[in-house]
């Protein structure tokens, strides 16, 4: 058995939402069930730490057969659920944070709004005319509807690229075309506070994901730079914990990227998928996708 690091986000149930159709979350593939993950943690024993695969591959050995276990993002279900049922089958996982998904954040992050306004939605039939002037035409009345609408649509594709300014422009076009607007108390419901995320770092090692979860290899080296060095510099503020292993938002990396974490003082930079160039800054990850 070799050495596999799987990558998570959200642990939820299977709730409907608007129309009758799974969440977002579930349509995309970054959620998983709470019985899929407790059955993930009793077939991917031995659980290993990432510590132990990073140690071992910096001193030129093979690492340790196991499993390790990852998260991306922030969300509250990390403190409760899923570190509850970490302890139970006594494993260890390493949660990736993006410190603007923050419980106290004056607004969600723009994905999970646009997400929470498609799950809420009121109207099945709309269309939004982008910053840009591209119309796009939604359709909640099927579950294919709404999956393009999650994963390929333009307006989730803009929202993943564009700043703070035009994301902000985008989702209130949303709200006006499914006649929701996003819940004021959102980001509460959705993330971590400082208090959890000590929580976590006393049981588990923490990552950095970035401040805004924008893609890295879109950024400018001072907007790059600003979300290596002051997403860990919150986190190890926040909770004494040393960060030292860093996720790249989106699984968007290049030699840029790479060269910047490594710069900033990370021992090891993790991706999704295979890579032809394997190596501490690019290990690889199976995306856990939900049924």
């Amino acid at each position: 058995m070799g050495t596999r690091i799987w990558m998570y986000h959200r642990v939820l149930p299977l709730q409907a939402t608007a129309f009758g159709h799974p969440s977002c979350y579930h349509l995309r593939g970054t959620a998983i069930t709470p019985e899929a993950w407790v059955d993930d943690l009793r077939r991917l024993q031995p659980v290993i730490a990432l510590e132990e695969v990073v140690a071992a591959l910096e001193a030129g050995a093979a690492p340790p057969a196991g499993n390790v276990l990852t998260f991306d993002d922030g969300y509250a279900e990390w403190s409760g659920l899923v570190a509850d049922s970490l302890r139970a089958a006594r494993a260890t996982a390493t949660f990736f944070v993006t410190t603007g998904m923050h419980r106290g954040a004056a607004r969600p992050q723009a994905i999970d709004a646009y997400y929470w306004l498609l799950d809420q939605a009121r109207a099945p039939v709309w269309r939004v005319t982008l910053p840009g002037g591209q119309v796009c035409h939604g359709d909640l009345r099927t579950a294919a509807g709404k999956r393009w609408l999650v994963i390929e649509s333009p307006i989730k594709r803009a929202l993943v690229r564009e700043g703070a300014e035009v994301q902000a422009e985008i989702l209130a076009a949303v709200e006006q075309a499914v006649c929701v607007r996003v819940a004021p108390d959102l980001a509460a419901a959705l993330y971590m506070d400082e208090t959890q995320w000590r929580r976590l770092a006393r049981a588990h090692a923490l990552g950095a994901h970035g401040v805004t979860h924008r893609p890295w290899t879109a950024l400018t080296a001072d907007e790059l730079a600003t979300e290596l060095i002051r997403g860990r510099q919150v986190l190890e503020g926040a909770t004494d914990a040393r960060v030292e292993f860093a996720a790249y938002p989106d699984g968007a990396w290049d030699a840029r990227v790479i060269a910047a974490t490594r710069a900033a003082g990370y021992r090891a930079g993790l991706i999704v998928g295979d890579t032809e160039r394997p190596g501490l800054f690019t290990l690889a990850r199976v995306f856990r996708r939900g049924d």
